[in-house]
């Protein structure tokens, strides 16, 4: 059975589990550490691999992203190539957020 399930008895939006989060509830902070390192771990993989200027976190947790920057952000100085000295792209939420990929298909 999934943590979030377990510590709440029912599945959770990721609003629920980031506000449990901040509230203190250790079994939802560990959902978001753990979701906050494979995120980052991907972001570094594509940082190395093809030195974007820019991150941008959208989508359905783009109401997030913010609260993930910090903790995304040391993980490429840790874990890119060159470290705090190689080229650590800039990383920032999204604007339009969850909506993006509406608003592109409505421009075509």
């Amino acid at each position: 059975m999934p943590v979030c399930r377990k510590a709440a008895g029912r599945i959770l939006t990721p609003a629920e589990i980031f506000r449990g989060a901040a509230k203190g509830n250790i079994d939802l902070q560990e959902i978001v550490e753990q979701y906050e390192e494979m995120l980052g771990t991907g972001i570094v993989n594509i940082v190395n691999m093809f030195r974007p200027q820019l991150i941008l976190l959208g989508g359905a947790m783009s109401g997030h992203a913010k609260e993930m920057i910090g903790p995304i952000r040391a993980m490429m100085k840790r874990d890119c190539f060159g470290g705090e000295h190689g080229m650590i792209p800039e990383i920032a939420a999204a604007e339009l957020g969850s909506s993006a990929g509406m608003i592109g298909a409505a421009n075509l």
